[in-house]
């Protein structure tokens, strides 16, 4: 029987980013998880800390190291960047070229998207002290298992000297994105510069899992009754639980456009149950005015009511009775959600669910490969719509009074446009008003636009915008 080498007992160069299995090497006295192997430190490369030689290590090499990945696309599915796209695939090819950004002061960031259940055990990036004012000196890196729910894992302030940059180490937690925002350069720079981007991770195990139960998504800890519960929106629920969950929809309310899903008669005054919402297996709905939008728990989004000005996006401007798919929209596969509002001006729906329906664990639906996922379907007052991806991209559609759809001009779309103005934000959370619109990105941004009247749009002044200002 031979031992097992534990997670913490594995190490990587700093330089060259090799496994340290063997041989001498050299380990920084202030930094924990740094190290440069012997040839690295023998080399030119430098480090911005005292070093002090390791002994030969006691890992077998007869033996692969079990349950590591350096195979980088088998680590991460993605790799976003703020700006220069067509740069990004330096980060990971190993040649002497580099990511270069370009944009405004401190708004530089690489979103990386893991393989399912794929931790780190080591992220390093690596710069070079030559660059000057491109050179980084103030990392944030945050984690999460979607961009609306990011937590910071590190903040590493950057020695002048320093080429190589512990980002992450010996992470337990799988976190689905990894931000990597480059808040300040040397010197006051503007724009950076990364030379590349090197990663080891390996397979969660039932360990990691030990002491770490996630739970459904709740502001508060509150006892539900075993009875039939009405809320104002699924928060969270598994993916196999969703598949097979016995959603019941109640609706009631004004239904003279037919907003309620195929109901008859012009006012439902009591709570009636809908066998045609129910059959969507519903995980949100979202009620405007004389609208009606549901996210299916495959990831569909679906549209009934008052067509008016194109505000059900389905390429018409023609009233439905019966909820129907928006096409445009099809492409987007839901994964994550948070709980969607429901605010409309008469109609009124709510979800009833059973307790027992529940497990309590985190909301993962399977969708289809390479597409991107829906996070927020949000109506208010409902002539017009908003629609953010996983991946921060906005769409917009219904009616375009006021420039509040954020295109730029006061016209009214009958499908879903994105948002251009937006596209690089990388947006976190969307909200409509009635006659405006507001969305704030993943550095804290606020941007409003539309309608200015009585200040609504907090500009200081009261002027109508049909593009975004922050």
């Amino acid at each position: 029987m031979e031992r097992v080498p534990g997670l913490s007992n594995i190490n990587m160069c700093g330089g060259c980013q090799g496994l340290l299995l063997k041989g001498a090497w050299y380990k920084c006295r202030t930094c924990p998880n740094f190290s440069f192997c012997a040839k690295c430190y023998k080399s030119d490369r430098v480090h911005m800390h005292e070093l002090y030689a390791v002994k030969e290590t006691d890992i077998c090499l007869s033996k692969p190291v079990s349950g590591f990945i350096e195979d980088w696309r088998k680590c991460v599915k993605n790799v976003a960047v703020s700006s220069r796209e067509n740069l990004a695939y330096h980060l990971t090819d190993g040649s002497k070229y580099f990511w270069q950004s370009s944009g405004k002061q401190g708004k530089h960031w690489i979103r990386l998207e893991m393989q399912p259940d794929v931790l780190i055990h080591h992220l390093h990036m690596t710069v070079d002290p030559s660059d000057s004012s491109y050179m980084p000196s103030l990392i944030v890196v945050n984690g999460g298992p979607s961009l609306s729910s990011m937590k910071e894992l590190q903040t590493i302030v950057v020695g002048q000297n320093c080429s190589t940059i512990n980002l992450l180490c010996e992470q337990s937690e799988y976190y689905q994105f990894i931000e990597i925002y480059i808040k300040q350069c040397r010197g006051g720079g503007i724009d950076c510069r990364i030379h590349g981007l090197t990663i080891l991770g390996r397979r969660k195990t039932e360990a990691d899992d030990s002491g770490f139960y996630p739970y459904l998504a709740s502001d508060e800890d509150t006892e539900v009754d075993n009875d039939l519960q009405a809320t104002g929106g699924l928060k969270s629920a598994s993916g196999e639980i969703l598949k097979d969950l016995e959603t019941k929809v109640y609706v009631w309310g004004l239904n003279d456009k037919d907003q309620l899903g195929g109901l008859r008669g012009s006012k439902i005054k009591l709570p009636v149950f809908s066998e045609t919402l129910s059959t969507l297996k519903p995980i949100s709905i979202s009620g405007g005015s004389k609208s009606l939008f549901i996210i299916s728990h495959d990831g569909k989004v679906y549209a009934c009511g008052e067509g008016t000005n194109g505000r059900l996006g389905l390429g018409h401007s023609n009233n439905v009775s019966f909820p129907r798919q928006i096409a445009t929209l099809s492409q987007f596969v839901i994964r994550k959600w948070l709980s969607i509002l429901k605010e409309g001006t008469k109609e009124f729906i709510l979800e009833c669910h059973k307790k027992s329906d529940f497990k309590i664990q985190t909301t993962v639906v399977k969708g289809i490969d390479h597409h991107e996922e829906i996070l927020f379907l949000k109506v208010k007052r409902g002539r017009h719509a908003l629609a953010l991806t996983v991946d921060g991209k906005v769409f917009s559609w219904g009616e375009g009074d006021d420039g509040k759809l954020g295109l730029g001009n006061r016209m009214s779309y009958d499908r879903p446009r994105l948002i251009l103005a937006l596209k690089s934000k990388r947006i976190r959370d969307i909200a409509c008003g009635s006659a405006h619109s507001a969305a704030i990105s993943s550095s804290g941004e606020l941007y409003t636009w539309g309608l200015g009247d009585y200040g609504r749009l907090g500009h200081g002044d009261l002027m109508t915008k049909q593009s975004q200002k922050w």
